[in-house]
Order: structure tokens, then sequence, then C-alpha cells
């Protein structure tokens, strides 16, 4: 069994890729695909004449990272930031040794930049969701205080009640 700290990420990537090479259909499936910075898209072309690969590549960043953060904040939740910032600058470092050069075009840290932001924000969000869905449960002492409370109203409107069962008057 594999264990690496960037495991999700770099999986969730290959799935991505895999699918989008499929729907575009590319001849050639590159495994250097989450690290190729060089075949980027140049975002001052304003979105005309980009090649297959490089959408695809694009696409690729764009949906791995907020997928890895819905995953993460179900895993983690708590600094899944922290671990998104980490997880980014471990991809930066393995894109540099698999390229074996530095990224120096603007437009592919734009959108690592905003690959990552979305990353954070479905992940934080789905660990809010949790946290908010826990602080919500009701423990059983709760729930005493809860059908005391339901069984008081009731009787305040007519309905003979009592802790064990709730009768209605005919």
């Amino acid at each position: 069994m594999r264990s690496t700290i960037f495991s999700p990420e770099v999986d969730v990537y290959y799935v991505v890729a895999s699918l989008l090479f499929a729907a575009f259909r590319l001849e050639k499936f590159d495994g250097s695909i989450p690290f190729d910075f060089n075949t980027w898209i140049n975002l001052g072309q304003c979105c005309t004449g980009y090649p297959n690969n490089q959408l695809v590549n694009v696409i690729t960043l764009e949906l791995t990272f907020p997928l890895c953060g819905l995953i993460l904040g179900n895993v983690i939740r708590s600094w899944l930031w922290d671990y998104a910032i980490t997880m980014t600058v471990i991809h930066i470092l393995l894109s540099c040794l698999v390229m074996l050069s530095f990224p120096l075009d603007w437009s592919w840290w734009v959108c690592l930049g905003f690959a990552l932001l979305m990353m954070v924000i479905c992940g934080e969000t789905v660990a809010f969701v949790h946290r908010k869905k826990k602080e919500a449960q009701v423990s059983p002492k709760d729930s005493k205080a809860i059908h005391r409370a339901l069984v008081q109203a009731l009787n305040f409107r007519g309905v003979r009640a009592s802790h064990q069962f709730i009768y209605v008057r005919k």
C-alpha cells in the first residue's frame, strides 16, 4: 500500500486528467501532467486558439484542487487552509524537480493561486458544515428536555400528554 503525504492530490489529478484526455480525444497521455508548467496557456491571448493539451492541463488543475478541498474537508475538518498551502508548496517543489526548471510563466502562478483559493474555500465550507452539524446534534439529556417542552406545549393546547404517551382529545 502506497503511503505518501501528497497522494490524494496526485491521485485525483490523474483521474481528472485521464477523464479529460479521453473527453478531448488526445493521443498522448503524459505522466508528467500534474507537474507540467512548460505547456501552459497564455492568459494574454484571451481564450482563443489554445491547443487541446493546454486546455486539458488548465482544466485539470482548476478541477483537481477544489475536488481535493471537498475530499479533505470531509477528512481533516480543521486547519484545512494550512494543509492546502503545504500541498501547493509540495506541488511546486515536485513540479520543479520533474520539469528541471522553475516556473516563470505568470499565468501558471495565477491559475495555481486561484486553484489554491478554491481548494481552501471548498474544504473550509465542508468542514464548517460538519462543525455546525456536530453542534446541532441532540444529546440524550437534551432530548428529555425537548420532550418535556413538547408535552407542556401540547397540554397548553388542550392535548392530554404524559411523559410516555401523547393522547389527543376527541
